[in-house]
């Protein structure tokens, strides 16, 4: 009987480690194949109902859900860099909402969280300069300064996931070899 308990517990051990929900979730459903040989030293926002001037190519709808206790600016930045990445240099008819997210231990019902999370959404766009548009004319220019937070923050997700799986891996194994040496 011994025997199963330290089993069980092993396999509990083993799959508790690894986590799910608690990363922010980030989306570009792309409406056209936009390519671009460099990115943009800036990227323009533009909410719900600010007056668009100028003429762009649609690049995708992009959408950010916030993980835990991230706060607004930390989910705008995700949305910039999203956006960012895939070539856009604007977002337009950018608004906030929420959702409900769960994060927990997988294969642990118990451990299941849910939480309200911050959303962002926008259109991801590549504005046709010309001379109808001038960044002196958008106080919403921002530098790619977002992009080294938001790196950083993902870095240090996926170091976390790594770890996670590292651990269940040990854990697993030792189940193994413990199951075997019976």
């Amino acid at each position: 009987m011994r025997k199963y308990i330290l089993q069980f517990s092993l396999l509990i051990l083993a799959s508790g480690c690894i986590t799910y929900g608690n990363f922010t979730k980030s989306q570009l459903i792309s409406v056209t194949e936009y390519q671009c040989s460099n990115k943009s030293d800036t990227l323009n926002i533009f909410f719900e109902g600010e007056t668009i001037d100028f003429e762009y190519d649609q690049i995708g709808l992009v959408k950010v859900e916030g993980k835990r206790y991230t706060n607004d600016q930390q989910v705008l930045d995700h949305l910039k860099f999203q956006a960012w990445k895939n070539c856009a240099d604007a977002i337009i008819n950018v608004s906030i909402g929420s959702t409900i997210r769960e994060q927990g231990l997988l294969f642990d019902v118990e451990s299941d969280d849910q939480y309200a999370s911050t959303v962002f959404t926008g259109l991801a766009v590549r504005i046709r300069k010309d001379t109808t548009f001038s960044h002196q004319n958008y106080p919403y220019t921002t530098r790619d300064t977002f992009v080294k937070t938001v790196k950083s923050e993902l870095k240090k997700e996926s170091d976390n996931s790594t770890a996670e799986v590292a651990l269940s891996i040990v854990g697993l194994t030792a189940l193994v070899i413990f199951v075997a040496a019976q």
